[in-house]
């Protein structure tokens, strides 16, 4: 029998609830059994659960549990539990949110409200006395993440190719970035931290505050957006040995050198990652810890869920001969495409109908 069980109808792809979970799952289950139903959800959400906590679709199987833990939609599923104890976890002020009504349920034993103002509104709203708990809040310092740009068009001379093969090395890396790059060009680069913006005339405030100015053409005359990051004397370029570059004032101290063949790419990786490591945020004030009490509600006894692993693969010829749209990564995948996939995922795509669609190329 499921020791503590979660119920939430839809996981979104963002939203508050959906962080609850992920907070719950990855401060508790080393030491509580935990188990989270739902009938629609984001399959990104999903991943990252996975990694701590058994996560299933309802598809109105009987569950049996110790306690069953509900969010605002109790139905379809709290028909089929079976619990010892059942609690709703009120998580919206119905004093100020409008749009949706609260309501009580003779099957629930306990309310756990988030907050004293939540319990206190709920209260105002229904006459239904709540416990109040935090949602649990774990904080990891980490470097701030790095803010790379590049303003350019992204043809083969000015390096496009060389920005697509930075961006997958840099996604693989753990370092957490964003690449803002401005362009009139199409969109060649396939990455979650790439961002795409259409020219403007006033990019200087840009260059001038981002970490990372990255021009790595095949040769220019006289780069201005070069010339302009040297001039603002923040962060760093990441540059290729163009001889006017150095003309202009890139040196070792100003500069990372990526060679035009990329042969040094391994090493250029490292600087960046010195820069991520080393671009720690200033305190501005004191950080506050969140205190929760979700040990009092959660029931006892030993997780057997072990994780769920992920591997770096990369996409064989097959996704382009037989036109194959991985919904995951939302495209059709060139062959060489690197990301991510679970256990279970990977199964399906080396045993596909067409062949293997991946090939392994360690666990992430």
């Amino acid at each position: 029998m499921n020791k503590n069980v979660f119920f939430f109808h839809t996981i979104n792809s963002i939203g508050g609830v959906e962080t609850f979970f992920y907070e719950l799952a990855k401060k508790y289950h080393k030491r509580y059994d935990i188990s989270v139903f739902y009938v629609k959800a984001d399959q990104q959400q999903l991943k990252r659960l996975k990694r701590y906590v058994k996560v299933y679709r309802f598809d109105n199987q009987e569950i049996e549990c110790e306690n069953a833990f509900f969010n605002y939609n109790l139905e379809p599923m709290i028909s089929h539990v079976h619990a010892k104890k059942y609690y709703e976890i009120i998580h919206a002020d119905f004093q100020l949110q409008k749009n949706i009504e609260p309501h009580i349920d003779e099957r629930i034993d306990t309310y756990i409200a988030v907050s004293e103002r939540v319990k206190e509104s709920f209260f105002a709203r229904t006459g239904v006395e709540c416990e109040v708990c935090a949602n649990p809040l774990t904080y990891d310092k980490t470097p701030d993440p790095l803010f790379i740009l590049s303003a350019q068009r992204m043809t083969s001379e000015k390096g496009g190719g060389r920005i697509a093969e930075l961006a997958q090395r840099l996604d693989r890396s753990g370092i957490q970035y964003y690449w803002m790059i401005f362009t009139d060009s199409h969109k060649t680069v396939q990455s979650p931290n790439v961002i795409y913006r259409n020219p403007r005339l006033d990019i200087r405030p840009f260059i001038q505050a981002c970490d990372l100015f990255v021009a790595v053409s095949d040769s220019e005359g006289r780069c201005y957006s070069v010339g302009e990051k040297l001039a603002s004397g923040s962060g760093k370029l990441l540059i290729t040995p163009c001889p006017s570059f150095y003309e202009q004032g890139c040196d070792e101290e100003n500069s990372i050198v990526l060679e035009f063949d990329m042969s040094n790419i391994n090493d250029v990786i490292e600087r960046i990652q010195e820069m991520y490591e080393y671009n720690k945020p200033k305190k501005s004030f004191k950080p506050r810890k969140v205190e929760d009490e979700w040990s009092k509600f959660l029931a006892e006894g030993k997780p057997e869920y072990k994780g769920m692993e992920y591997y770096h693969v990369h996409a064989t010829e097959l996704y382009k001969k037989y036109n194959v749209f991985d919904v995951e990564l939302g495209y059709v995948p060139q062959a060489g495409t690197e990301f991510v996939v679970d256990g279970e995922r990977l199964e399906k795509l080396l045993h596909s109908q067409y062949g293997a669609m991946v090939i392994v190329d360690g666990r992430a």
